[in-house]
């Protein structure tokens, strides 16, 4: 399928109407999305859109790296890992079914990978991580 669009693809969302075109054996089933992401963005997008889309994931890990390096203390360090670790889960995932047809699922995905990549500047981390102490309060009697 890829081969007969190489460049280009057949577009998003067509794959349910160009499958049943190279199915090879009859059958009453309807496959709607292919079992894997990565091949179904293949044959919907073609080769550019693939490559733009393993870019992307690539960018956004080599970022994630970055700021895992840098991460100021355990706290950025674990949030910033479970994130990378949910898109590495995500990604594995993908190569044997298409769990990004769910919204939710994408939206998740979107929020992780602003955590994973966002940079955490002073101003948004709280005041004892900058090393100021709490104020204690009076006793009132």
């Amino acid at each position: 399928m890829v081969w007969d669009r190489p460049l280009t693809g057949f577009g998003l969302g067509s794959y349910v109407w160009i499958f049943p075109g190279y199915q090879t054996s009859p059958t009453s089933v309807i496959e709607t999305n292919a079992h894997n992401e990565y091949l179904e963005m293949a044959i919907e997008t073609g080769l550019v859109g693939a490559a733009i889309c393993l870019l992307f994931l690539w960018m956004l890990f080599r970022v994630a790296a970055q700021r895992l390096r840098n991460a100021a203390d355990n706290e950025e360090l674990g949030i910033r890992l479970g994130a990378v670790s949910a898109w590495i889960g995500i990604c594995v995932y993908s190569l044997s079914d298409f769990p990004t047809v769910i919204p939710a699922i994408d939206y998740a995905l979107a929020v992780l990978a602003a955590l994973a990549v966002t940079e955490i500047g002073p101003s948004f981390r709280p005041a004892r991580a900058r090393g100021h102490q709490p104020r204690r309060r009076r006793q009132t009697r």
